[in-house]
């Protein structure tokens, strides 16, 4: 067998496509919780959503009879047309590293299990923020410069970044990049000062200015028109008025094209918020249709807030997404939708508390997501301009909801 040979038998043998997708899940309670499909074989997938029912009926015949009435006022739909999002990563090994796994079978192993983590674990951290996300690919904003120092607007959002990451700028979310997308490369990413160290001078991109959108090189919009992140939570249900997504213009009614939102920062507690925004959901759905897979979720700054709220009242579980096999730590609150799971999740917004039916959000994928890229039986590839070997990640799809008005957002206290 050839030396790339040995490399994907290896692979098939310890990374089973089983594996890479449990590392995946593992990282994110909102795309472990979803319900999973492999049927998104299109450009677009169009999703019809009802926003208003049949009217006209009145305790008077004549009324529900007369012209005027009698099958004008039908019912309202609208259809989103949800793109297929593609994501991409790669990861290259020197020829001469290739060729020692030729007679060293422990090197060959650790090779395959450092590239193939490196690439899911990059794959699944940028899904999993996405799944939050509204669709623009925005990690921060800047809030302040000093030479090759980058000072965050929001310091929690120094996590949305990773060293090596290749990050331009703009204006807005969706705007022109600056410097026609000149970037600076991440070496160095401070937690506890929420600092973004650069190879260069942020300088470097000409006319960046503080409060500038912040993204990965690759996935603004540029001011084409298109977003090239997932529509996450931040889409579909996004906090205040709405947005048009998709080619609806979602004012009709708010409720059930985009979800709930409550602004519960009066409120004196995370918990008082969370049952607020739970009530609001229950009495926008008039009480139908309350599934079991209800779950709440929270940055883990408002999860311990939440658990102090709690005192001796919290009760914590371990949460099985069974269709994952991957497992989640949580508590539980009592609310108008009943007893819901509360977890953490680092992606999370911090400051805005999420509850969500999973039973109605769907992540839809084409072919199994992720997955290691395959041709002619092998799974890595000889690269065109290098002495080297290449293995390729991706994932292709989005979220998708036919009922909005079953996911609510809060803003919290």
């Amino acid at each position: 067998m050839s030396v790339i040979g040995d490399y994907s038998a290896v692979t098939r043998e310890i990374w089973p496509q089983k594996r890479i997708e449990q590392r995946f899940y593992q990282e994110s309670p909102v795309l472990a919780n979803c319900k999973r499909t492999e049927n998104f074989a299109e450009k677009f997938k169009n999703i019809t959503v009802q926003y208003g029912f049949a009217q006209g009926a009145s305790h008077t015949a004549s009324v529900v009879l007369g012209s005027s009435t009698l099958g004008v006022n039908g019912p309202k739909y609208a259809e989103f047309q949800v793109p297929l999002i593609e994501d991409f990563h790669a990861d290259t090994i020197p020829d001469t590293a290739v060729e020692r796994g030729k007679f060293n079978h422990a090197s060959l192993v650790d090779n395959v299990e450092k590239m193939v983590e490196g690439i899911v674990s990059t794959l699944a951290g940028r899904a999993s923020f996405e799944a939050h996300r509204g669709a623009t690919g925005r990690r921060g904003v800047r809030g302040s410069v000093s030479s090759d120092v980058l000072t965050l607007a929001t310091a929690s959002d120094v996590y949305n970044f990773e060293v090596g990451q290749q990050i331009v700028a703009a204006q807005t979310e969706t705007g022109v990049l600056r410097d026609s997308g000149d970037h600076v490369t991440l070496i160095a990413v401070d937690p506890v000062a929420g600092t973004l160290t650069a190879d260069a001078n942020w300088s470097n991109i000409a006319s960046m200015a503080d409060g500038d959108s912040l993204f990965v090189r690759g996935d603004a919009a540029n001011n084409t028109g298109t977003n090239l992140g997932m529509w996450g939570l931040g889409a579909w249900n996004p906090y205040g008025t709405p947005a048009a997504l998709g080619g609806v213009t979602r004012t009709a009614n708010r409720d059930r094209l985009a979800g709930i939102s409550l602004n519960a920062s009066a409120l004196s507690t995370k918990q008082r918020a969370l049952k607020a925004l739970a009530n609001k959901m229950f009495l926008a759905r008039k009480g139908k249709g309350i599934s079991r897979d209800i779950k709440a979720i929270l940055h883990p700054n408002d999860f311990d807030s939440l658990t102090t709220d709690l005192q001796s009242a919290v009760r914590y579980i371990n949460f099985d997404s069974k269709a994952q096999n991957v497992y989640f730590e949580g508590v539980v609150i009592q609310t108008a939708l009943g007893a819901i799971p509360v977890l953490q999740d680092p992606y999370a917004v911090e400051g805005y508390g999420r509850i969500i039916d999973f039973a109605e959000l769907e992540f839809s994928t084409l072919m199994k997501a992720p997955r290691i890229v395959e041709n002619d039986g092998l799974k890595m590839l000889r690269q065109s301009a290098a002495f080297g070997q290449e293995m390729r990640g991706v994932w292709k799809g989005n979220l998708v909801t036919e009922n909005p008005i079953t996911m609510g957002v809060c803003l919290l206290p």
